[in-house]
């Protein structure tokens, strides 16, 4: 299903609807910042600023990258054909309203695209709406006090492209869908079970033993904890962003998101001329 292309009666855009997503969390951010002053000096005395004891767990532990990744731990994710003469690279929080609004748009056209071989297509995942940030000295992620979720299907999804990159595919799809995509301010991701359904409605995935397996034993969350780094260290600030061959891909205004399938489409084939 996809966005409506503009404002009609009792409608709301998907280029407004990212506006307001925008104004929401500047708001948002601005009230945190306050609290967050508060919630650190309790916090430090509660807890000693330790993160949950899951990732606490994961940062001790050594990276096992899944398949189909390269690079330092694993964080280079580049799908679709090696001889595809162009790269989109794809920047994403799973919580990330954003993010599910352009997938949902655009995901098909891009699927496509990769599956003909037009340009492979680079994942980088982040995890800033859990409150994530980089640690004092820039080796890893102090993790943050709003929640879990972008880690926890970060990692899932490290278990699904262990299956395959159609399965991986598929369930960043899946995870998208207005079914199974919360509220950014629900951590529904963080719940074991929610990942789980989401995955059965991928057939690649609907009882893979391997893959529950993975999720359950928690094998990827290491792996989602350097991705998350490797955002953090892309220079990327928000979510969602599409790059192609290096350059921002926008809309025909020059800055907006293309934020409906026949924007992607324009935007793709005025930066590849068509090919």
């Amino acid at each position: 299903m996809q966005p409506s292309k503009g404002s009609q009666a009792g409608r709301t855009s998907p280029a407004s609807e990212v506006s307001r997503i925008r104004r929401r969390r500047a708001v948002v951010a601005a009230a945190a910042a306050v609290l967050l002053v508060a919630a650190a000096v309790a916090g430090s005395l509660l807890s000693g600023d330790d993160p949950p004891p899951r990732w606490r767990e994961a940062a001790d532990r050594p990276v096992t990258a899944p398949r189909h990744t390269s690079g330092p731990d694993g964080t280079t994710v580049v799908l679709g054909r090696p001889s595809a003469p162009h790269t989109l690279q794809v920047f994403e929080d799973p919580r990330c309203p954003g993010c599910a609004l352009v997938e949902r748009a655009v995901g098909a056209d891009v699927g496509k695209d990769v599956r003909r071989g037009r340009y492979r297509l680079r994942y980088v995942g982040a995890t800033f709406l859990d409150g994530d940030t980089p640690n004092r000295d820039a080796t890893g992620v102090d993790v943050g006090t709003r929640g879990e979720g972008s880690k926890a299907a970060l990692s899932a999804l490290g278990a699904a492209l262990d299956v395959s990159e159609e399965a991986f595919l598929a369930y960043k799809d899946a995870l998208y869908s207005p079914r199974f995509h919360p509220d950014e301010r629900d951590d529904r991701f963080a719940d074991e079970a929610r990942l789980l359904e989401a995955a059965d409605s991928v057939p690649a995935l609907r009882g893979n033993a391997g893959f529950r397996h993975a999720v359950r034993a928690r094998t990827y969350d290491p792996w989602a904890l350097a991705m998350a780094r490797a955002f953090q260290q892309s220079g990327t600030t928000a979510t969602p962003r599409l790059v192609l061959d290096g350059q921002d891909l926008t809309a025909a205004d020059g800055q907006s998101l293309p934020l409906t399938a026949e924007q992607y489409r324009e935007a793709v084939d005025r930066r590849l001329g068509g090919r």
